[in-house]
C-alpha cells in the first residue's frame, strides 16, 4: 500500500494537505534573511469549508475561499505558512492553535484557517 503525498488524496481519517513552510537560505549583506525553497510536508488532516464568497465589481469577479484544517496534534503552523489543499494553494489566515475539548480534555490536533483569493473563476 502506498502512502498518498498529493493534496486532496483521501486517507482513512481524512485527506492529505501539503503544508508549505518558507525556509531561509542565508542572509544578505545587511543581515536580512534570504528566502529559500519551501519545505513541503504532506500531512493526514481533516478539512472542512469555512466560507466562500464572490465580490462582483466593475467587470472583475473576485472569489474568496477559506478552509479550516485540523492537522495532527503538535504540528506548528507559522503565520506565513501556506498549504496545498485539494490541489490549490492557500495562505494561512490564523496561526495554528491547539484546540482542547473542554468536556474530555482531548486534543484532536492543531487547527488553522487558510484563504485563497482568486479572480475570474
Amino acid at each position: 500500500m502506498s502512502i498518498p503525498v498529493e493534496s486532496g488524496e483521501e486517507t482513512a481519517s481524512g485527506e492529505i494537505v501539503v503544508l508549505l513552510t518558507p525556509s531561509v537560505s542565508g542572509e544578505d549583506s545587511s543581515g536580512e534573511p534570504i528566502p529559500g525553497e519551501d519545505v513541503e510536508t504532506p500531512l493526514d488532516c481533516r478539512v472542512w469549508p469555512a466560507t466562500s464568497s464572490e465580490d462582483l465589481q466593475v467587470g472583475v469577479a473576485a472569489t474568496v475561499e477559506e478552509w479550516v484544517v485540523s492537522f495532527p496534534d503538535g504540528t506548528v503552523i507559522p503565520a506565513d505558512a501556506r498549504a496545498r489543499i485539494r490541489g490549490r494553494e492557500f495562505s494561512a489566515v490564523t496561526d495554528g492553535f491547539q484546540w482542547r475539548n473542554p468536556m474530555t480534555g482531548r486534543r484532536p490536533g492543531t487547527t488553522a484557517t487558510f484563504r485563497r483569493v482568486g479572480t475570474g473563476g
